[in-house]
């Protein structure tokens, strides 16, 4: 049997653990198969392959997670991403998901998840626990988990005053009051994803709550919206009034997407957009939101 270079080993095996895209939540399945059975090679090939193992997490069934806990030392230490997918909203599995961020609050930086009903205390503990994040990303489709109104106690979300150090956040249906109290939490935001948050579309004067949020806004990096509409050339005169709201400041990027829900519908279903860019790590890409050549902005 030849025996590789320890440099060599590296090499390699660094070459396997890159991500399709720098921010994906996962490595390509062949990858990930290749990796696990170099564990198997030898202690020198494990010690050197298994980090990358753990480095990102993508759970899609409930029964990963017991699995995953019972090396809760390799995720407390490898562990940078971790994406929970749609899972159900049953309190054994809840639970088992604020155990599985438990395990990763010291080393976790970037959190995806579509599941759970509501918060409990243990759900908020959970999450607040996760004192490193730097991204956070909750997926459209699953909105039960979104900042709604406060009248609305049972689905009403508090993001974590302990995030001083997100960089990215992707919310959907968010209250923009509540939001804009949050906002002082996180001195370091520099991009965020705002997918059917009621935005003033269609004709009408623009509510002051808007305005106070957008204008708070302007010092970001990024900011994408995501228009649910039934008539996609309503977001046309949205555009320009953000537009005229954050100024033509060249280093703020200003994305806008729109889903027609009548077509949507006749195809079956609101499709998973944001969810798939999420987890291929293009959510943050600019150029995604296609390029408008005729108004001249990104929509």
């Amino acid at each position: 049997m030849v025996i590789l270079p320890p440099e060599l080993l590296i090499v390699i095996i660094g070459h396997l653990a890159v991500p399709t895209y720098d921010l994906a939540y996962s490595l390509p399945p062949a990858n990930r198969r290749t990796l696990t059975s170099l564990c198997l090679v030898s202690d020198s090939c494990r010690s050197v392959a298994l980090p990358h193992l753990y480095r990102r997490i993508f759970v899609q069934t409930a029964g990963q997670i017991p699995i995953l806990l019972r090396s809760a030392a390799y995720l407390r230490k490898h562990t940078r991403s971790l994406a929970v997918g749609p899972l159900s909203f049953e309190p054994e599995i809840a639970q088992h998901v604020c155990d599985l961020l438990t395990a990763v609050s010291g080393s976790v930086e970037r959190l995806l998840i579509g599941c759970w009903g509501g918060q409990t205390d243990a759900e908020r503990a959970a999450l607040a626990s996760c004192t490193s994040l730097q991204e956070f990303i909750l997926p459209r489709e699953h909105h039960y988990w979104g900042l709604y109104t406060p009248s609305d106690q049972s689905l009403h979300m508090t993001l974590p005053s302990s995030w001083i150090g997100i960089r990215r956040l992707s919310l959907y249906r968010i209250h923009l009051d509540d939001f804009l109290l949050a906002l002082a939490h996180f001195p370091n935001l520099e991009s965020l994803c705002l997918s059917d948050c009621w935005l003033p579309v269609g004709a009408g004067p623009i509510p002051p709550a808007f305005t106070r949020f957008v204008t708070e806004l302007a010092g970001l990096r990024q900011i994408f919206f995501m228009v649910y509409t039934e008539e996609a050339y309503d977001a046309r005169g949205l555009i320009k009034t953000l537009r005229e709201l954050i100024g033509e400041k060249a280093d703020v990027v200003l994305g806008l997407r729109v889903v027609n829900l009548i077509e949507e519908r006749f195809k079956g279903g609101i499709p998973g957009v944001l969810t798939e860019l999420a987890t291929a790590g293009r959510l943050w890409d600019p150029e995604i939101w296609a390029l408008d050549q005729k108004d001249g902005v990104r929509i």
